[in-house]
């Protein structure tokens, strides 16, 4: 297996391992700061931020690697 592979899954894992909890502590944390209806709130967010990560995709897609890696830049 590739370093890129295995970086990649380990990357895929510890992000879920992430997500998870912060999905249920900010439900509870905007209940408790008296957030009117904070599951449609974290619903739009979900999907707003899928949009967007959508966007970034294609936008990588068009553009091509180079053009958008940060080292690029750096160089």
């Amino acid at each position: 297996m590739s370093k890129v592979t295995v970086l990649g899954s380990i990357f895929a894992i510890g992000s879920f391992l992430f997500f998870v909890p912060l999905v249920s502590l900010t439900d509870t944390f905007l209940k408790e700061q008296n957030v009117p209806d904070p599951s449609t709130i974290l619903a739009v967010m979900f999907v707003v931020g899928f949009i967007l990560f959508t966007i970034a995709g294609r936008i990588y897609d068009r553009l091509g690697r180079g053009l958008l890696l940060l080292s690029h830049y750096l160089g």
